[in-house]
């Protein structure tokens, strides 16, 4: 007796297809930083990259920022 194996596709519900990728009314902005000797400084530079190929500005403030300095600018900023 032969069996037969049949694949059953995933595909998302109706409700989360879209015929056009997803665009922000207002530009998204998101400010970056690290501490001193945090360590993932390759990892905040990649993930920069990412968010900025998606349209978003970034705001990278770098090295050694005070969580007061990495709020004020989002606020100046008015980041998301």
């Amino acid at each position: 007796m032969a069996s037969t194996t049949e694949k059953k596709e995933k595909t998302a519900p109706a409700a989360y297809v879209s015929a056009e990728p997803y665009k922000p009314k207002n530009k998204v902005r998101i400010v970056t930083a690290a501490s001193l000797f945090d360590g993932h400084d390759a990892a905040i530079n990649i993930m920069r990259r990412i968010i900025q190929a998606t349209g978003c500005e970034v705001i990278h403030l770098g090295h050694d920022r005070s969580v007061e300095e990495v709020v004020n600018t989002a606020i100046q900023e008015d980041a998301q």
